[in-house]
């Protein structure tokens, strides 16, 4: 990624810039899968409440 579309060559600054700024899709794909599988069934996690039955709140 030493030049742009017109061959015009990019400083090693704004290439490393632009690199370092990238993620391969695939990778971002499978950091979703892992991350959020619930997005991929499509449904939601349902919204922690809080139980205050009890002198020490937790979640229910």
């Amino acid at each position: 990624m030493d030049h742009d579309y017109t061959g015009k060559r990019i400083p090693v600054s704004q290439q490393v810039a632009k690199i370092g700024n990238s993620v391969v899709p695939v990778m971002a794909q499978k950091l979703v899968e892992v991350n959020c599988p619930y997005l991929k069934s499509r449904t939601r996690m349902e919204n922690p409440c809080m139980d205050y039955s009890e002198p020490q709140n937790r979640f229910a």
